[in-house]
């Protein structure tokens, strides 16, 4: 949803230095709602909290923006919950993903196993594997007919 936003409000040259969202609202190009995507951000969080004494803010992390609301899109990475606010400060030098260090380490045999059966339980077909090839009744279009068969020489039974 970021990328298409800012596609949208990018000048082109095919409108003559002017934005799709230009032409298609008529309207000027604004620039004061884009911000840097995955910076700290601090959302107004009192739609979302219970009680009047919860906090009204949390660090978050700016995602991007919604195309059917003027709102922003912002994840709290202590509960991987997004939120969608209007009124959010951005701190734009801030970016916490970067000091953040994700360990990824390899499943075990006994995980990967549970994942896959062993091969000898894998049932088999004893049919063999046959793929009919085209025959010339195929061949529509003659420029085209040496890609799938030789149309000019007639099966040999």
């Amino acid at each position: 949803a970021a990328a298409v936003y800012l596609i949208n409000r990018i000048p082109t040259l095919t409108f003559g230095l002017s934005s799709p969202y230009e032409k298609l609202f008529c309207s000027h190009r604004n620039y004061t709602k884009l911000h840097i995507f995955g910076c700290l951000c601090y959302p107004w969080l009192r739609p979302y909290s219970a009680h009047k004494l919860d906090s009204r803010s949390i660090p978050c992390v700016f995602l991007g923006y919604s195309l059917t609301q003027s709102v922003y899109l912002c994840l709290d990475p202590s509960t991987s919950k997004i939120y969608i606010s209007r009124h959010i400060k951005f701190v734009e030098h801030i970016f916490p993903f970067t000091s953040l260090q994700t360990h990824i380490s390899r499943p075990s045999l006994e995980i990967i196993s549970k994942w896959f059966p062993p091969v000898s339980t894998v049932p088999t077909s004893s049919l063999p594997l046959t793929i009919p090839l085209p025959t010339p009744s195929l061949c529509y279009d003659p420029t085209l007919c040496h890609l799938l068969v030789d149309c000019t020489t007639q099966p040999v039974d």
